[in-house]
């Protein structure tokens, strides 16, 4: 019954991936072209910037959307990362931090958190200056540390005897545009989890395998509402977003992509974005749409964000981030 069920459940992924196939595929002018007339400038356009300093691994959720995720033992210490692509409006929004023992090698995570752990989180918020002369000095919103003691009880917390710890906080910001993001998508119920898991399998699967066949428009065309949000969010320039929708057909570097394999479906955007995320090994936490590169000047890895939502009266997921 299983082996039916999970038969089943692959065709309707492939069904799916067919059905996208006969999208309107548009060529790098027309999406730039698009892109250019979509996208409003305003006279002030604020970026809002988290800065995290850690021993710790941990994740990061504005909006309930992941905006960094560390599992990796070489990046301790600071990392400093830009939140526009989360807040789709002026408003309160909302912040959660997620902390985890700290990794000790590539494929080991202690097993409980550390009394003598750190976590120090900041947000700021500038934007650049219309006379060219960069961004201006950030002002510090909102500025936290792990508390000594527990919200409700008052009692001390003992973050020795603790495999986890989660904390939510709010913060205002003020933005000029107004994103619908993921608002409109269907809620997604928890007892559809092992078909939706082969569905967006399928859908990443198929991506990967446009990457393979470097079909570079179809690619884009995919991320063409996703890239219209971001860039809309970051106030990117007629200038990048030529050099942006042109860039994969432009690099010149050697693809190899990971195996679907060792992953789990996660649930975002108060149950309305599903993604495909790594659950052990180096890569824990990554996304499973990932990659190992190389050129004549560098190689590495790299892992490309796929999150997918479906939007309420449609039977195809869309690519939101």
């Amino acid at each position: 019954m299983y082996i039916a069920f999970g038969f089943l459940f692959f065709l309707q992924g492939c069904a799916q991936e067919k059905k996208e196939r006969t999208m309107n595929i548009l060529t790098a002018s027309q999406r730039i072209d698009y892109l250019k007339k979509n996208i409003k400038r305003y006279d002030y356009e604020p970026l809002y910037y988290i800065d995290v300093e850690t021993n710790y691994n941990y994740q990061v959720l504005v909006n309930d959307f992941p905006v960094y995720t560390n599992f990796d033992y070489k990046l301790k210490g600071g990392m400093i990362f830009n939140i526009n692509n989360s807040i789709l409006q002026s408003g309160k929004q909302k912040l959660e931090i997620r902390i985890y023992p700290e990794s000790i090698n590539e494929v080991t995570q202690k097993e409980f958190l550390d009394s003598k752990g750190y976590f120090k989180l900041q947000i700021t918020q500038t934007a650049w200056r219309k006379d060219g002369g960069g961004q201006e000095e950030p002002k510090i919103i909102l500025e936290y540390e792990l508390p000594k003691k527990d919200k409700q009880t008052g009692n001390t917390i003992d973050y020795a005897k603790l495999k986890s710890f989660t904390d939510s906080l709010s913060f205002e910001a003020n933005v000029p545009y107004h994103l619908q993001g993921w608002t409109n998508g269907e809620v997604f119920k928890k007892e559809d989890s092992l078909q939706l898991k082969a569905q967006v399998a399928a859908f990443y699967q198929d991506m990967i395998n446009a990457y393979q066949k470097k079909e570079w428009d179809y690619i884009r065309t995919q991320y063409l509402q996703a890239d219209k949000e971001k860039y809309q969010a970051e106030y990117i320039t007629d200038e990048n977003i030529e050099k942006f929708q042109k860039g994969l057909e432009n690099s010149k570097i050697d693809r190899k992509f990971f195996p679907l394999e060792n992953y789990k479906l996660s649930v975002y955007g108060n149950g309305r974005i599903l993604c495909l995320e790594t659950i052990s090994g180096k890569n824990k936490g990554k996304s499973s749409f990932g990659y190992t590169y190389e050129n004549k000047d560098r190689r590495g890895i790299w892992f490309i964000d796929l999150y997918l939502y479906r939007p309420k009266g449609s039977s195809q997921f869309q690519i939101i981030r």
